[in-house]
């Protein structure tokens, strides 16, 4: 009876171990997968943060890491849409911007070559109404005076006052003879 309870115990003890071994590995198994696939989760997660959205995250498993797994790639997804959509929104606006810039450096080039055309305009405006102002001048004088000795003399002297020329010849043409006496 002892060899037997003794066996008995060896058998049970034997069953004990080997079912702790087993349990252990099939511990250490489910817990090496679980923690490799925490892993690659934690990789892809860290590649997300620094922006990298090229690499998807796969895990087929339906459990929770699986579906965490999932949640981040459709967050993957879902931020490398709205970055597209941003840099294609950036290069329009870029685009728009260098467009209106080129719009605003001709209106500008166009008002500085209107504004000289009206300075020059204005310059001429002014030498033209000098110039009138000399010939109602002469025309003043011419009616005041009636001696033609005089208004030769107003008209020269008038001349070389407005235009400072060196010498002021001022000739009358005979036009029955068509020759200046």
């Amino acid at each position: 009876v002892y060899l037997a309870k003794r066996s008995q115990a060896y058998v049970t003890v034997s069953a004990l171990l080997c079912a702790m071994v087993v349990s252990v590995v099939m511990v250490s198994w489910v817990v090496t997968r679980s923690v490799r696939r925490l892993h690659t989760l934690l990789s892809a997660s860290e590649k997300i943060s620094q922006g990298d959205l090229d690499h998807p995250v796969y895990d087929v498993h339906d459990d929770e890491i699986g579906r965490l797994s999932r949640t981040f790639e459709h967050m993957r997804e879902a931020v490398q849409q709205r970055d597209s959509e941003l840099r294609q929104l950036n290069s329009t606006l870029q685009k728009q911007v260098n467009d209106r810039t080129v719009d605003l450096q001709e209106a500008k080039e166009a008002a500085e070559m209107a504004s000289r055309d009206a300075t020059r305009l204005l310059a001429e405006t002014r030498q033209r109404n000098a110039e009138l102002e000399i010939i109602t001048h002469v025309g003043k004088a011419l009616a005041e005076h009636l001696d033609l000795h005089k208004m030769i003399n107003l008209v020269g002297d008038t001349l070389f006052e407005a235009m400072r020329p060196h010498i002021v010849y001022i000739a009358l043409l005979d036009e029955l003879k068509n020759e200046i006496p």
